[in-house]
């Protein structure tokens, strides 16, 4: 991942960022999860659903944006419409406009039973965002510090799920900033880091 491109495009989408936020029908207090990626049965996207129709229910302001298309969209929107989970579905969107929509969420989430590595992750941490990662995805050990760069679950684990976006809802209530964390982070990950 090109962290450097990511990044200057993040900066540039930044001044937009409560604008996009009100597309979705997001105000600044909203934690806003997004998902990037096939609507395919490896990557567990009902359970992100089910979390966040769990959520709900707590009566916490909680927006899941999912992006992307795939066989499962029917069957991901009638679950949504069964849980009553607050989901928007932003539909396909090319790399080149992705950087827009992970600086303008506060949580990646990567849900996959199966994930050679995760390059989203990458991408929405080189972009600021931190992600809650599924422990089935190879990135999961080297990317996330827990509580610092983002938060891994068991994947399939539905309240375990449930519980890391809560946390990340309570760091987003206290304005806490991964910022740093991320960009030290990145910095290993990194095409120069790579090369040397």
């Amino acid at each position: 991942v090109d962290n450097n491109w990511f990044a200057a495009k993040a900066a540039e989408c930044r001044g937009r960022r409560s604008e996009i936020r009100t597309q979705w029908g997001a105000d600044d207090e909203t934690l806003v999860a997004l998902f990037v990626g096939k609507f395919i049965p490896e990557k567990q996207i009902q359970d992100f659903i089910s979390a966040l129709g769990m959520l709900k229910r707590k009566r916490l302001k909680m927006l899941g944006v999912l992006v992307g298309s795939g066989p499962l969209e029917p069957e991901l929107r009638i679950l949504v419409t069964k849980l009553d989970a607050p989901v928007h579905f932003a539909g396909f969107k090319n790399q080149t406009e992705l950087p827009g929509y992970y600086v303008s969420a506060d949580v990646l989430v990567l849900p996959s039973i199966s994930e050679t590595w995760g390059l989203v992750v990458n991408e929405a941490m080189a972009c600021g965002t931190p992600a809650i990662v599924s422990d089935a995805a190879g990135c999961a050990p080297d990317l996330i510090d827990e509580g610092k760069t983002g938060f891994t679950f068991i994947f399939g684990n539905i309240p375990q799920l449930t519980q890391r976006l809560e946390l990340l809802y309570e760091t987003h209530q206290k304005k806490h900033d991964f910022t740093p964390m991320l960009r030290d982070k990145m910095k290993t990950f990194s095409i120069e880091s790579a090369v040397t």
